[in-house]
């Protein structure tokens, strides 16, 4: 199993090299000069809410998202890589703003060695059954334009082609493929944004992102299922030292005219339900709530020491705690038993600081699940938020 995982890493080498080909010497000083011309209308600095890079212990994620801007347009590099999961995706997405629109266009790849479960219908009720370990691929091209009639608030039709090959690596045998053509319409509003970003890693405010989504397979007019998927994030403060963070989550099938092609969602892992293995409960349809408190320990003195010509600053110790609740379907129709999977957890973390340069934020977390029969799940996550100037 260990030699077709590395045939994903040219895909990821390919975005790389992409990515530091675009800009030549040339693009760089002109870019270099504009910035110069604008400093007079830069106020202060920030940092973007999503990390510009993202590794994670023990499933071996690295994670990379850069943003390049030509003029009016901005192209947006991202990859990652999973060592324990084999899992290699990446995208590339080009968006031209005009006023209030912005036309789109995002090609995405993903590679997968580990899938273990598919659905398939059971004594008449649609399960999600174990099976032997196969490849999945997934290639996709998104076209769309965004709308934004005010501040925060935005609204994306586009159209997704996605062409799929599912293969049983043992048995070698084809599990499905095909190509599914799915209408989506997404909105939401995002006030999320970083405060006071030369002293440290601060975010305050309201990520909201709903979609509704129609799949037909092979056809136009051959429905396979309607999906709806619904992510709310709140994240506040309470004087200087106290920080909450609170997420739910709710993505479940609208309709199904082909029940062997249903959509169903892996949860597991630091982003979902940390006290369970990375993609290990299996559902076609869930609500998530994560609940997290963190408070801040300041030191008489931060610690630091220089680097070159840098200064390096180690500060915001900080402890937290957390909850997970998900309810789950594991299995259709509408009606079948709900499940609950929870979890409690506990955290440390601080940030190294170098100036003018960035953060870097540093958590190790310790995860358990209510179930006694599992045991605890151990995490490290370093994320690099990268300065940039805001207008």
């Amino acid at each position: 199993m260990k030699r077709p995982a590395l045939r994903g890493l040219p895909y990821l080498f390919l975005l790389v090299f992409l990515y530091c080909t675009v800009t030549t010497p040339g693009q760089a000083q002109q870019q270099e000069g504009e910035r110069e011309e604008q400093t007079l209308e830069l106020s202060t600095l920030a940092v973007n809410v999503d990390s510009d890079l993202r590794f994670v212990l023990p499933a071996g994620t690295i994670s990379e998202q850069v943003t390049r801007s030509f003029r009016h347009l901005d192209i947006e590099f991202a990859v990652s890589y999973t060592l324990l999961d084999s899992d290699t995706a990446g995208s590339i997405l080009f968006r031209y703003p005009v006023w209030m629109l912005e036309p789109r266009i995002e090609f995405a790849y993903s590679l997968d060695f580990e899938q273990t479960v598919s659905p398939r219908l059971e004594n008449g009720e649609l399960e999600l059954i174990a099976g032997d370990k196969y490849l999945s691929r997934l290639k996709e091209v998104d076209l769309g334009i965004r709308l934004t009639p005010f501040a925060g608030f935005h609204v994306t039709p586009s159209f997704r082609i996605t062409s799929l090959f599912k293969g049983d690596l043992d048995e070698a045998v084809v599990v499905d493929r095909g190509t599914d053509y799915s209408a989506i319409l997404s909105w939401g509003y995002d006030s999320l944004e970083s405060r006071e970003a030369e002293r440290g890693l601060l975010f305050e405010g309201t990520r909201y992102l709903s979609s509704v989504k129609l799949v037909s397979r092979d056809r136009l007019d051959n429905p396979a299922h309607a999906d709806s998927s619904n992510d709310l994030l709140l994240r506040f403060t309470a004087g200087s030292l106290w920080r909450f963070k609170q997420r739910f989550r709710l993505n479940l099938p609208v309709y199904v005219w082909q029940e062997e092609l249903s959509t169903f969602y892996s949860l597991g892992g630091l982003d979902s339900l940390p006290g369970y293995g990375g993609q290990s409960v299996h559902n076609f349809r869930y609500f998530l709530a994560n609940l997290s408190t963190e408070r801040e320990f300041r030191i008489p003195t931060d610690l630091s020491f220089p680097v070159g010509d840098w200064t390096i600053r180690i500060h915001q110790f900080a402890l937290s705690l957390f909850t997970d609740v998900a309810l789950i379907q594991d299995r259709l129709p509408l009606d079948s038993k709900v499940g609950v999977r929870a979890d409690l957890g506990a955290g440390i973390s601080f940030v190294i600081t170098a100036k003018d340069q960035g953060h870097i934020d540093v958590r190790l977390y310790l995860a358990r699940a209510v179930d006694p029969a599992l045991s605890p799940v151990f995490y490290l996550e370093t994320s690099l938020f990268s300065l940039r100037e805001k207008i």
